[in-house]
């Protein structure tokens, strides 16, 4: 029976301690071994492995081989590489992306370098997912004619859209780090902060909270506002998020319909 080689023998342990992916790899970017486990997930034999140059790999895309072999080089000189990423193909050619580390060693007198791919496509999946999101919003909020806006836990702004230029007159950097209640009618400003941060306390959605405020040129202006909170996997209250819609035309009408009103009953009650 032939006996094992030191390569076999420490790849056969890192098999049996990982579940990820490692390939050995010579100085000239051959592939020596590499463990079984794993390439069955992804449709390839041992043999469709081993003994190809990462030049020569079919599963390994044109900008992951340049990678590959950048950091493989640079690892052979004995420099530290930071893990990095790649996408690699299955034999279906899906798509998938691993993080690669390694360590330089020694077997039989010759440098090779053991890699450890661990496959992050599922994340890298939710970051793309999460991100695509992120920038749907962005796109939203930064065409949208409500003041949308985020404010974290102490009440102070951490996104402000360019609406609130229309509405209150600053731009959107001028109200970043300031706290929501700054812009508020001096005289109404501690009832509404005290109302605003019952619901904070109580980590509340709310909805038409009516509030006055003071817009850049001195003139009020009356904000209808409604948010929900953001809170952590714990359930911690990190901020709130949410729009104001200038009523102000809408309050001026319902304060002239008051005082017609009042006229009315005063000229009915001198008859």
């Amino acid at each position: 029976m032939k006996s094992k080689t030191k390569i076999e023998a420490n790849l056969g342990l890192a098999t049996e301690l990982i579940s990820d992916l490692v390939l050995v790899i010579r100085a000239d970017g051959t592939i020596l071994d590499t463990n079984t486990t794993p390439l069955k997930k992804y449709g390839f034999t041992k043999s469709e492995i081993v003994g190809k140059k990462i030049t020569d790999a079919s599963f390994m895309p044109l900008e992951s081989k340049k990678v590959v072999l950048q950091n493989l080089s640079q690892r052979l000189q004995g420099k530290e590489i930071a893990p990095y990423e790649i996408m690699l193909l299955t034999k279906s050619k899906e798509e998938l992306y691993f993080e690669v580390s390694g360590s330089l060693t020694e077997v039989d007198g010759k440098k090779v370098v053991f890699a450890i791919l661990k496959d992050i496509t599922e994340r890298k999946r939710v970051e793309d997912a999460l991100r695509e999101s992120e920038e749907r919003f962005r796109d939203i909020a930064e065409n949208a004619l409500e003041w949308i806006w985020e404010v974290d836990a102490n009440g102070k702004y951490t996104y402000a859209n360019p609406a609130v230029e229309k509405i209150l007159g600053y731009k959107p950097e001028e109200r970043l780090g300031k706290y929501f209640y700054d812009t508020f009618l001096p005289e109404k400003r501690e009832q509404l902060k005290k109302a605003a941060f019952e619901a904070f306390t109580k980590k509340q959605a709310f909805r038409e909270f009516i509030n006055p405020n003071v817009h850049k040129n001195g003139e009020v202006v009356w904000l209808s506002t409604s948010g929900v909170p953001i809170l952590d996997n714990r359930g911690n209250l990190l901020g709130y998020r949410g729009a104001d819609i200038d009523i102000t035309e809408r309050k001026q009408a319902e304060e002239a319909l008051r005082k017609s009103e009042e006229a009315y009953r005063g000229w009915l009650d001198n008859l």
